[in-house]
């Protein structure tokens, strides 16, 4: 019973790790938008030469929006690791969770045998 205890309370703490990078990951997003809007609005000269595609590329390429991007991409694979770590401790807690029903489930008296054999 402890061990699945030890499971439930470490998924908890996973999971709300989780929540705070999935947070933080949407910030991150945002930031990231703003920051490429800016540099769009900066360069743009209001003339028919301009394009869109030139411009945004051109955003792609600024260092500072560069930098929240891979900022942005860190965060996500960090969201997604502790995901994975999530879902894996909750199969873990529902395998144990099973096998204390099965062990608890039996017959007292098939129980009572079993210790002494």
């Amino acid at each position: 019973m402890q061990l699945l205890v030890q499971f439930t309370r470490y998924q908890d703490y996973i999971s709300g790790q989780l929540v705070a990078d999935e947070i933080d990951e949407q910030a991150a997003d945002h930031m990231l938008e703003v920051a490429k809007a800016r540099h769009l609005v900066k360069g743009w000269g209001g003339k028919a030469m301009d394009t869109v595609t030139v411009a945004k590329a051109s955003a792609l390429l600024d260092p500072d929006v560069q930098q929240l991007i891979d900022h942005h991409a860190t965060l996500k694979a960090h969201r997604k690791l502790l995901a994975v770590l999530s879902e894996s401790m909750a199969r873990d807690a529902a395998v144990v969770s099973r096998e204390i029903t099965r062990r608890t489930s039996r017959d007292h008296t098939e129980r009572r045998a079993d210790r002494f054999s």
